[in-house]
């Protein structure tokens, strides 16, 4: 059969026990200043987002795969090409709205 723990052993394990908790608490904190202290860092700015800021922009129809260069634009007002491009090209090929600068 087991022992019981005396006391004195219930005392001294809660002790190692608040402790160690204590130690984890500390190594976070000073974690958690070091990331605060750290400069953040800046991407550059992409080529189109500043073209973008540096004047008047237009919309054209982007022919093309979501997360790729488009394939083919189209103005504004040639939506239906665009529309007819993209279902030429086959699935997957969607008709999106871009902002490119004015010529």
């Amino acid at each position: 059969m087991a022992r019981h723990a005396s006391n004195a052993d219930r005392i001294a394990r809660a002790a190692a026990e608040a402790a160690a908790t204590a130690s984890e608490k500390e190594a976070k904190r000073k974690e958690r200043e070091r990331a605060k202290s750290a400069p953040a860092r800046r991407s550059p700015a992409s080529p189109r987002a500043s073209a973008l800021a540096s004047g008047r922009v237009k919309v054209v129809w982007a022919v093309g795969k979501p997360g790729l260069e488009p394939v083919k634009t189209f103005p504004y007002r040639e939506r239906e090409a665009a529309d007819a491009e993209a279902a030429r090209r086959g699935a997957g090929f969607t008709v999106t709205p871009l902002k490119v600068p004015m010529e």
